[in-house]
């Protein structure tokens, strides 16, 4: 019995791995928190931009939102790649901004339990947003 594998067996096997486990959004923080350690300003913001994806992996998950994670993922790097040499408050802005964006979207097309996540994340920029305007007026 010799079995061939397909790229179709490979590509399902690759999509099942990513939508039933949370180990690439895991490996994601991992890799982040190393980055972060550095004492470069550019892998710093790499690292960060690392564990935004990570935790968009892990607690984003579920069996119908690939296509919305990939419009995330894509999202995020445009923003990292404009905002490469401004602070990460910027990035974190524009990133945000998106979520909102991409919320009111799929608004309509996504489940009840990745609504509830997402409103999770939009309510952790969100308290971040307000730590920067704060810091903001307080400088000025």
């Amino acid at each position: 019995m010799n079995q061939q594998i397909t790229q179709e067996d490979l590509k399902s096997y690759a999509h099942k791995i990513i939508r039933t486990n949370r180990l690439p959004g895991l490996l994601f923080i991992i890799m982040g928190v190393f980055c972060i350690l550095s004492s470069n300003y550019i892998i710093t913001k790499i690292g960060l931009v690392l564990i935004l994806l990570g935790l968009f992996l892990f607690f984003l998950t579920t069996k119908k939102s690939v296509k919305i994670i990939q419009i995330i993922f894509v999202w995020t790097l445009i923003v990292f790649f404009i905002t490469i040499n401004v602070s990460v408050e910027i990035l974190f802005i524009l990133t945000f901004l998106g979520f909102l964006i991409i919320k009111e979207i799929t608004d309509q097309s996504t489940s009840t339990q990745f609504k509830n996540r997402l409103n999770f994340l939009i309510f952790l920029f969100l308290l971040f947003f307000i730590y920067i305007v704060v810091k903001r007026i307080i400088n000025f």
